[in-house]
């Protein structure tokens, strides 16, 4: 068992977020602790970095650990890049998974598509405390393409209309072991991870 040397904070509510990220910590020197932050800062920037790099300042503010904070989304170039920034909230504020993904299918059914490349993205910061001018980044990929039939259960998000490359299923569908080890979160977070063990071994 690997002894736990850093503890960060990860600035995000989202309990699935969360588990995914605890999960990936698995066999390595790092441990995260649940967000200190009483609430979330409002995400009004027009990229991935400067939104993650917003949530990661907020929490900072309420604790003496590292922060890491991501933003992530799916993309789909069909749809000019969308729901991108926006797929938290793509069909609205009192949006549900469902009627995200809804929304998506109709938008991709409006404009006569019917083979929908597609990738999901994400972007970790960490930083050292608020004012770090040296965020350590990473990012990661998963590309696929849009299912027009949702099916599984696994996972959340768009995850039931999502095939990742090379298989024939969706990633709701696909074993959990599968996300931990391919999906865009794990990617940029085993970029982090090294990372942060250069920093400590350049010391």
């Amino acid at each position: 068992m690997y002894k736990k040397t850093h503890l960060l904070a990860l600035a995000t509510h989202n309990a699935h977020k969360l588990e995914e990220l605890r999960a990936l910590c698995n066999n390595t020197p790092i441990d995260i602790v649940d967000n200190p932050a009483p609430d979330s800062p409002v995400e009004n920037a027009s990229t991935f970095i400067e939104n993650a790099l917003i949530k990661a300042k907020y929490c900072a503010q309420f604790c003496s650990n590292w922060v890491v904070a991501e933003d992530s989304g799916l993309c789909i170039p069909a749809l000019d890049g969308k729901p991108g920034l926006e797929s938290a909230h793509y069909a609205g504020p009192q949006r549900s998974q469902k009627d995200n993904i809804k929304l998506v299918l109709n938008e991709l059914k409006k404009r006569h598509i019917t083979h929908a490349p597609a990738y999901f993205y994400c972007m970790l910061v960490c930083i050292r405390h608020q004012r770090d001018i040296q965020p350590i980044i990473a990012e990661g990929y998963l590309h696929g393409s849009i299912s027009f039939e949702p099916d599984g259960v696994h996972g959340f998000g768009y995850d039931p209309i999502f095939i990742p490359q090379g298989q024939s299923q969706s990633l709701a569908k696909l074993p959990t072991n599968f996300k931990q080890q391919h999906s865009h979160r794990a990617e940029a977070f085993k970029g982090l991870l090294e990372k942060i063990n250069q920093l400590h071994t350049e010391k």
